[in-house]
């Protein structure tokens, strides 16, 4: 049986300024809720959004991926099970999307919008979270 696939595409930061809620705060709730549901969480697995998503995941009993922009697995967030270091920089948007059923948007900038526009291409569907900016 195939599980479900969730991705998590957001801010690399820790902080969203002009965001009403604590992005990291959801982001890790959201982590939480895909893993509890016995869904696989992926992401560009580094930091901020990222990491806090794999931390919730994680800390529920998930599995975590991360398709990194480096060719440095170490570069990888310490929640992230399987980190594929692909050294594509920010092609490697493509990647998440597309291998996930759905994708939750929180916060973020110019790569999580490309991640954004890739799935809606694709049909995936999409949750961008309201109150978290970006």
């Amino acid at each position: 049986m195939t599980r479900l696939v969730i991705g998590v595409i957001g801010s690399a930061a820790d902080t969203a300024p002009g965001s009403v809620v604590d992005i990291l705060d959801v982001a890790a709730r959201v982590g939480a809720a895909a893993a509890t549901a016995g869904a696989v969480l992926v992401s560009g697995g580094t930091t901020g959004v990222m990491a806090a998503a794999s931390r919730g995941a994680r800390e529920a009993g998930g599995l975590t991926i991360g398709f990194l922009p480096d060719a440095d697995r170490s570069r990888a967030s310490e929640f992230v099970d399987i980190a594929f270091p692909t050294g594509m920089g920010t092609i490697r948007n493509l990647l998440t999307p597309r291998v996930c059923d759905a994708v939750v948007m929180i916060g973020g900038g110019a790569g999580a919008l490309n991640k954004l526009r890739v799935a809606y291409n694709f049909g995936i569907p999409v949750v961008a979270v309201a109150g978290t900016v970006g």
